[in-house]
């Protein structure tokens, strides 16, 4: 055991298709106006009332009436050159300055621009009508014009997020000249919903919009439908998802005895238990029965239910001296979680004790590492533990783990003194591709009192970050007999790649081929304070390669590269 460590809108119409409404009347208000300067001549007042009226293509086809009322815009002095708006025409519900929406695509939005002018005018007036700044043509009335007449600006298609804009080109001098409406009228066409697969389903609620599946089956309710699941519950065997037998996944419930009854009837047939994802399933202590194969859906979350110690999985025999067999645990789809972040300090997430041939797969572990003193909340226990029954050894052979394969494993938000593993006992344990973010991926580190010896234990693909050490080794006075094979093994910005300590042995072949040090600024080193724990940490520069401070065991190191560390 490591020292008793604890670590839009755009605003005005929808742009998606869910958020659409078929009905009702949107209504707005703008006020429009700009100020400018006569040169020299008298003041003239002009009054623009403005109403904009945009007609949209709901993804049904029906039209969508979006009419949005006027107001009297101030009275402003008005130059030649002046924006009457002074802003965009376009308005939405609340009246607030947007852009066009739902427009764009094919053929864009066939739009008509409507300035009408009250008659009153004894001077020629004109006004440009600007497209994203750009001039898209004046219209002009004479001096002496009909009252209401309108001039317009067709064919302008507009697109999403364009602006609209009037300005006065020419002002009268002799009088003031009232316009009394500018409208902008329109049918914004919204171009057909896009199918990429053809099925005849949008894409925006196709559950798989590159494969062609019009009849939308989803068996195992994901949202992702069965023709494009790459993550169906398993198959080969009768399937027994957990939800059918009382599991909530809510995050709160107790899942336990949903999770045991569904293991005992896949037992008894031989068949896989299923965990649909997502799912927060809250379990303790749950005891798999012999030829458990338990398959999690990537994204559920199983974590620990109650506030008593122990794991969330006791993975061993009915007594001491019995073994359970054959239980496999893995991630379908990519990785599952176990959950310990709110577990409290004292939870493992899985102890194998005696327990031959099983294996673990795909799986990220959340500790949590919050309190750097080592004390509450912090973990104070592995994510996976390997751990002997009291029982002494029955015809020479130990009540521990033996026959194990655990691969794609890791662990993140682990505190210094703990971390992925912790190995006290076991006999042919194989680690493939795991590590730690915090802590100690491997923890070739014994209890000091009822341990067996560690033999014939392998690991490929070693990998600690921002954590205490990639390897550690401390036998506190055990004999163990080995061999130990690791090989890979990185450590990126941790206290050191390998850890020895502690009296006792690993026998004589104990060996590491391939061992790289990136120093970094963010490791997790010992607090020098010598008042607090021996697994309280700070956050510091990397400091050894090799951090040896035994002579009581060996081991054999080859094709080391320590980044310009020193070893210890």
């Amino acid at each position: 055991m490591g020292p008793h460590n604890k670590s839009g809108e755009v605003a005005g119409l929808p742009n998606s298709a869910a958020g659409r409404q078929s009905s009702a009347l949107r209504e707005g208000r703008a006020r429009m106006a700009a100020e400018a300067h006569n040169g020299g001549c008298s003041p003239r007042y002009w009054l623009l009332t403005i109403a904009a009226l945009v007609v949209a293509a709901l993804f049904s086809g029906a039209a969508y009436a979006a009419v949005l009322d006027s107001r009297e815009a101030e009275q402003m002095t008005l130059g030649t050159g002046a924006a009457i708006s002074g802003s965009h025409v376009i308005l939405n519900a609340t009246g607030e300055r947007v852009t066009w929406v739902d427009g764009g695509a094919a053929g864009g939005t066939s739009v008509t621009a409507t300035a009408r002018h009250n008659g009153n005018g004894t001077s020629r007036v004109g006004l440009a009508l600007y497209v994203n700044g750009v001039d898209r043509g004046s219209q002009f009335w004479a001096r002496s014009v009909t009252a209401n007449a309108e001039r317009t600006w067709t064919g302008l298609n507009l697109s999403d997020g364009d602006d609209l804009q009037f300005r006065a080109v020419e002002v009268g001098s002799r009088e003031a000249v009232l316009f009394d409406r500018a409208r902008v009228d329109g049918t914004v066409t919204e171009p057909p919903a896009a199918d990429s697969d053809g099925d005849g389903v949008p894409d925006s609620s196709d559950n798989c919009p590159n494969v062609e599946n019009p009849n939308q089956a989803d068996t195992d309710g994901d949202g992702v439908g069965d023709a494009c699941d790459t993550t169906q519950p398993p198959t080969g065997g009768t399937t027994f998802n957990v939800r059918d037998f009382g599991a909530t996944g809510n995050g709160t419930s107790n899942d336990t005895a949903a999770f045991e009854r569904a293991m005992a009837e896949a037992a008894r047939v031989g068949g896989v238990v299923y965990v649909p994802a997502p799912g927060n399933y809250r379990i303790a202590n749950v005891n798999p029965p012999s030829n458990t194969r338990l398959q999690v859906q990537a994204g559920a979350s199983l974590k620990k239910y109650g506030s008593t110690n122990g794991p969330l999985f006791n993975v061993a025999g009915p007594n001491e001296t019995t073994f359970v067999n054959n239980v496999h645990i893995e991630g379908v789809g990519g990785t599952f979680n176990i959950d310990l972040y709110d577990a409290g300090g004292d939870t493992a997430g899985i102890r194998y004790r005696n327990v031959r041939n099983f294996s673990l797969r795909n799986m990220i572990c959340i500790q949590n590492n919050d309190n750097p003193t080592q004390e509450d909340p912090s973990s104070r226990k592995p994510c996976i533990s390997f751990l002997p029954q009291p029982a002494g050894p029955v015809n020479g052979v130990y009540n521990h783990p033996i026959d194990g394969v655990l691969e794609n494993i890791h662990s993140i938000r682990s505190p210094y003194g703990w971390g992925l593993t912790q190995i006290t006992g076991g006999d042919n344990l194989r680690f493939f591709n795991i590590s730690s973010e915090g802590g100690v991926p491997l923890r070739l580190e014994n209890f000091q009192s009822n341990w067996t010896p560690m033999s014939n234990i392998v690991a490929d693909g070693v990998r600690c970050k921002n954590g205490h050490d990639a390897v550690h080794m401390n036998p506190h006075g055990a004999t163990h007999t080995g061999p130990i094979t690791i090989k890979n093994v990185v450590a990126d910005s941790c206290e050191s790649a390998l850890s020895m300590a502690g009296t006792g042995t690993y026998g004589p072949n104990t060996s590491i081929d391939g061992l790289t040090v990136i120093p970094g600024n963010t490791a997790q080193i010992r607090d020098p304070d010598p008042t607090g724990s021996v697994a309280a940490w700070i956050v510091g520069p990397s400091r050894w390669c090799v951090d040896d401070r035994t002579t009581s065991y060996e081991v054999q190191l080859s094709n080391v590269n320590c980044g310009g560390l020193p070893n210890r």
